[in-house]
């Protein structure tokens, strides 16, 4: 069930991307072809994430009902899915956070001048070099 749900979520993610910046003409064109409802589907699904108002939950439930009652009950279980799809990717996938990422050290021999002055050392004034007149 899970993998079956997976699948068909992936499947909607590619086709969102493939309708994205389409009319609804080029995707009712597009649709006359082997996967209709899945790209009719990706189609609305955009519009509303782009459309609606509220917070990105809200938005992806309106794709079911706009109907508060409906709407909260949709909300609720998409979010409950992403939540165990992150948890299944943390899994399966090595990945990190930005956050977690430190810049490099500066190398052993770094110099750091006094506050407000820049760092010269090792720079030749432009007359030194060969090219400059």
């Amino acid at each position: 069930m899970e993998h079956m749900l997976r699948s068909r979520l992936a499947g909607l993610l590619w086709l969102v991307c493939l309708c994205a910046g389409r009319s609804e003409a080029d995707v009712v064109i597009l649709g006359t072809r082997v996967i209709f409802a899945y790209r009719l589907a990706a189609w609305r699904l955009r519009g509303h994430l782009r459309k609606d108002g509220g917070d990105l939950w809200t938005r992806a439930a309106n794709y079911h009902s706009r109907t508060p009652r409906h709407n909260a009950r949709y909300r609720e279980q998409l979010m409950r899915r992403a939540w165990r799809w992150s948890q299944w990717l943390r899994r399966q996938f090595n990945t990190h956070s930005i956050d977690d990422i430190r810049p490099p050290s500066p190398p052993a021999d770094h110099r750091i001048g006094q506050p407000g002055e820049a760092n010269m050392a090792g720079v030749r004034n432009h007359g030194d070099h060969p090219a400059w007149p």
